[in-house]
């Protein structure tokens, strides 16, 4: 007997996932208010509230979104096996062979959950990855650090924050994972002078860089954005493992600010940002990636 997918209405909730996969829009976690919600008995008690997705391959109305829950998702969403809200979440992005899978990668917080857990989006089949699965180094991310998926599985994750290595070395400055989804094998790499941020924005372009811009200083108090974050962006190549920091030019950069979206324009080097914590920010904003403008 096959189990048929329903649709329903999401709570409002800040600092979730969101991955496209095949032409579908899922959403994972996320709370109403990380300043005073943090305790996660009291929020997203329904399974089919913490993930689900929206078909984008079909035409909607966008003022009843069509959101459907994931046939057994109340029977098969481990949820015991998440980091929790309170320790930072989890940060998701796809990968696998066929780019088909959404992988969740938890935090050092507790070390006895796996770094890693999965989820088959053809047939919504989970799995988990534990440390010993994968070679190298644990995968560290949280709901605050936005990965991104090259072309080849492989998943940046820019951890800009403190913690701790599988060899017991802490490192303040942070530094960028990359998990290979293919290989199940993951590296630590340094990170530019400077680049210790989160809640910032992230976007891969056809020739492999990746364009970090926004967020915040963690080490700041808690909404105060990096002053330069939008007048300086900072280019890493997934290619030979290179950084660059470049200007911006323009009568409308935007002031600095966390929390972010980001997207690649249809053309290809057009980048359309989007929403965050300063008020001041109240339109699209959009960066020529060709001139910087």
């Amino acid at each position: 007997m096959s189990l048929k997918s329903q649709f329903l209405t999401p709570s409002v909730r800040t600092l979730h996932s969101s991955i496209l996969v095949d032409k579908k829009l899922y959403i994972f976690g996320g709370f109403k208010d990380r300043l005073n919600d943090m305790i996660e008995s009291t929020y997203n008690l329904n399974p089919n509230d913490r993930f689900f997705y929206l078909d984008v391959s079909k035409p909607f109305d966008t003022s009843t979104l069509p959101w459907t829950a994931i046939p057994a998702n109340e029977k098969n969403l481990p949820l015991k096996f998440f980091s929790s809200v309170f320790s930072g979440g989890v940060a998701a992005s796809y990968g696998g062979t066929n780019n088909d899978t959404i992988y969740f990668i938890n935090n050092e917080f507790d070390k006895t959950l796996p770094p890693v857990l999965s989820f088959n989006t053809k047939d919504n089949s989970w799995n988990s990855y534990s440390q010993q699965i994968i070679s190298g180094e644990r995968p560290i991310s949280k709901n605050q650090i936005r990965p991104i998926t090259d072309y080849s599985g492989k998943i940046y994750l820019l951890a800009g924050l403190s913690f701790t290595t599988l060899q017991g070395v802490t490192r303040d400055e942070g530094g960028m994972f990359i998990f290979d989804t293919i290989n199940s094998n993951c590296v630590l790499k340094d990170v530019i002078d400077g680049m210790s941020r989160v809640e910032y924005s992230a976007t891969l372009l056809p020739n492999g860089t990746i364009v970090y811009m926004g967020g915040r200083d963690p080490r700041d108090s808690p909404g105060k954005s990096v002053a330069d974050g939008f007048r300086v962006v900072h280019l890493y190549n997934t290619n030979d493992n290179t950084w660059k920091s470049q200007n911006t030019f323009g009568d409308s950069i935007p002031n600095g600010d966390n929390g972010i979206s980001s997207v690649l324009g249809l053309d290809g080097f057009r980048i359309i940002v989007f929403g965050g914590d300063n008020t001041d920010n109240k339109m699209l904003y959009v960066l020529d990636t060709t001139t910087f403008n």
